[in-house]
């Protein structure tokens, strides 16, 4: 059962944030859901950059421990550190296409900076 949801905007965290903006341009508007346990899953409004180009998450399955997902939430501005990801799969339509990742940790991180240096 999710104990918040909150929509906002969701990239790689590793991905650099050009001066005077709070998210890099590859952000994607997506909705978080946290869940009583401490996990969490996130359903993006589309889809992330993948280095392996854009087939390669179209597989559900684990990330590379060092891969985190930052973001800022829509109405409080809070900054979020998604850890311990797994990829949920994509779901491509006709109409609309989306992109589920669980995270079995979450950091809320109220100075980006922190986001960043956690990331390395």
């Amino acid at each position: 059962m999710a104990v918040l949801e909150g929509r906002g905007r969701f990239w790689w965290a590793d991905d650099p944030i050009p001066e005077g903006k709070f998210a890099p341009d590859s952000f994607v508007a997506g909705l978080l859901e946290i869940n009583g346990d401490g996990s969490s899953s996130l359903e993006l409004d589309g889809y992330l950059p993948h280095p392996q180009g854009p087939m390669a998450s179209m597989m559900p399955g684990h990330i590379p421990a060092q891969k985190r997902i930052a973001g800022i939430l829509k109405g409080s501005g809070h900054h979020v550190l998604l850890v311990g990801l797994t990829h949920g799969g994509r779901r491509p339509t006709s109409s609309y296409a989306y992109e589920r990742y669980i995270a079995f940790r979450l950091r809320n991180v109220l100075d980006l900076s922190i986001a960043k240096n956690t990331a390395d």
